[in-house]
């Protein structure tokens, strides 16, 4: 409007100066109000399609944000997705690694059956150490005879002989972590089915009473069930929820795994 007066006060001059007719000059403003009209329709014409591109471009953004929270949430229940997979994966292959008992795992640790101790190995372990425990027996009945000069009757010396055994069987075990001197010596250990030291209740249990049971009678036929199972275990492993591993396979597996 400021410009429209301006242009008034400019042709008005111009009028007094040439003489100009009052029709022309109102023709003259008429054409540049109605140019101004258009010059502001103009500019709010670009002004509504500035405002219209801001909004496009501020929807696409927002598109484009959808689109990648909807990108994302989908990598985040693929990748749930497949930890579930590798959770259940992993269980079974517990289940399958582990032998099958009533054990309730926490934290397990894998004890993977080839690391079992073969039975053989076990045998001549067992051997060993029934000849360490044999020895035992007869020092220290040599000893009560050589003091007392009293002979034991074989109804007596039979349970306290194999009572000896099975104490040797049991604080050699437990004190050693799992270990005899007998599996010392061919690098067997004895250990729970979720892979660490035994406790001494399972010591208690697995080389003392369950031991002594199976010395006393004819259950140690029953030692070869040893050499025709998976996790190659015997009575006692399977009553007291024990595995034996070969250390020396133990070995060589986790150096496998180091390098994988």
């Amino acid at each position: 409007m400021v410009i429209l007066t301006m242009v008034r006060q400019e042709h008005i001059i111009s009028m007094e100066g040439s003489k100009m007719t009052e029709k022309d000059t109102a023709k003259i403003i008429d054409e540049l109000i109605e140019e101004e009209v258009n010059v502001e329709e103009v500019n709010l014409e670009e002004t509504v399609e500035e405002e219209l591109n801001v909004e496009e471009i501020v929807s696409e953004f927002d598109r484009e944000t959808v689109e990648e929270k909807a990108t994302m949430m989908e990598e985040v229940s693929s990748e749930e997705e497949r930890s579930r997979e590798f959770s259940n994966d992993e269980e079974s292959t517990v289940n399958e690694v582990l032998p099958k008992t009533k054990f309730k795992k926490k934290n397990p640790v894998l004890v993977p059956n080839v690391i079992c101790a073969g039975f053989w190995r076990r045998f001549w372990a067992y051997l060993i150490d029934l000849f360490l425990g044999f020895t035992i027996v007869n020092i220290i009945l040599g000893l009560s005879f050589g003091l007392t000069n009293i002979a034991l009757p074989y109804m007596l010396e039979m349970p306290i002989s194999l009572t000896i055994i099975a104490l040797y069987f049991t604080l050699t075990t437990y004190f050693n972590k799992g270990q005899t001197l007998g599996k010392m010596i061919l690098s067997l250990r004895v250990v729970e089915v979720d892979g660490s030291a035994p406790r001494l209740s399972t010591v208690i249990v697995r080389e003392f009473f369950l031991r002594y049971v199976h010395l006393f009678s004819s259950l140690y036929i029953l030692y070869v069930v040893t050499a025709f199972n998976r996790y190659k275990l015997n009575l006692l492993d399977i009553m007291a929820d024990t595995v034996v591993i070969d250390q020396q396979k133990e070995e060589i597996y986790q150096l496998g795994q180091m390098r994988i």
